[in-house]
């Protein structure tokens, strides 16, 4: 199996992360592999903001876990509660997509899965274990929005609500078991 494949084989979703600081070289080299993802008709209509300050991500956090706590169904509240009530799960890096929803940019969210795919298997290339985190849109859903989009310096009417978590892990995760009846072949 070459070196890609095997990447894509071991990548796991990481919740439960080290306080082991991640160089800005790999930082680097994982945001750009990131950018170097293709997009519908070359729109390339995201933007990424590499956070590793860590008052400014719990501050983030914070404000989704309030959301969180606030709304009718609190089951994912409490499952992450359960998990130690991280929703970033002690991250060092999290890497927040924004991208211009809309008519303009209809394919927006396929070419956000394909930039936040390209940063995760940068990232385990690298030894750099992640998470993708569809929830960070709660961190994005309230009246702190707009500050949080402004100290993340995303471009005038640009929505976040995916971002990919960045650290080592404390132990090694397995990844998961593959369903390879999804797979037809005609």
């Amino acid at each position: 199996m070459n070196d890609t494949l095997q990447t894509i084989a071991k990548r796991y979703s990481c919740r439960n992360f080290s306080d082991k600081l991640i160089s800005d070289a790999d930082l680097q080299a994982v945001a750009e592999a990131g950018i170097q993802a293709p997009s519908a008709m070359n729109r390339q209509g995201w933007h990424i903001t590499v956070v590793t300050g860590k008052p400014l991500i719990s501050e983030i956090e914070a404000e989704g876990m309030r959301v969180l706590s606030e709304l009718p169904d609190k089951s994912t509240y409490e499952r992450i509660m359960g998990r130690g009530g991280k929703l970033f799960y002690n991250a060092q890096a999290v890497i927040f997509i924004a991208v211009k929803d809309g008519e303009t940019n209809a394919y927006a969210k396929v070419d956000l899965g394909i930039v936040a795919q390209n940063i995760s298997l940068a990232a385990t290339s690298l030894g750099i274990d992640n998470c993708h985190c569809g929830l960070v849109k709660f961190c994005f859903a309230s009246g702190k929005a707009d500050g949080f989009k402004r100290k993340l310096k995303f471009p005038d009417g640009y929505e976040c609500n995916y971002g990919v978590l960045l650290g080592y892990g404390k132990e090694q995760g397995a990844p998961h078991a593959p369903d390879k009846s999804k797979i037809s072949y005609i």
